[in-house]
């Protein structure tokens, strides 16, 4: 009868309740549910442990300029997060031929142009907290 704090009970057809807690919430959890059979009625608490479960990175686009022949160093990861706080590193980067070529050294991006290359180069990298992704552009 009373509810929960940090989530929802609803009363399944076969008489089983499912708890579901708010998003993200981790930590314990109580309710109280009422049974009554033949006029008597007996209340229970219950007692819920939400444990973490490991949410994606999130990669945000970046920007990085060079000159023509010139290669640039990216530091991709400074403005990517992980809300568990779970070390990130980028698994891959890829970018097209035309433009140059692309490599992870030291857990950043190194651009470098292909031969009198000059505009606009679209890098796509994948951030991962070891067991999830995410994708960014530069």
């Amino acid at each position: 009868n009373n509810g929960p704090a940090n989530g929802t009970v609803s009363v399944n057809p076969d008489g089983s309740v499912t708890y579901t807690p708010n998003d993200n919430y981790v930590g314990k959890d109580t309710f109280t549910y009422v049974v009554t059979s033949g006029g008597v009625s007996e209340s229970t608490a219950v007692e819920v442990n939400v444990t973490p479960v490991n949410d994606a990175p999130v990669a945000k686009d970046d920007i990085a300029t060079t000159q023509e022949d010139t290669a640039v160093t990216i530091d991709v990861l400074s403005n990517d997060t992980d809300v568990d706080g779970d070390k990130l590193s980028i698994q891959s980067a890829t970018v097209p031929e035309a433009q140059g070529k692309v490599e992870i050294v030291d857990g950043k991006l190194v651009f470098t142009p292909a031969e009198n290359f000059n505009g606009d180069a679209e890098i796509t990298y994948t951030v991962t907290d070891g067991q999830l992704t995410d994708e960014a552009k530069v």
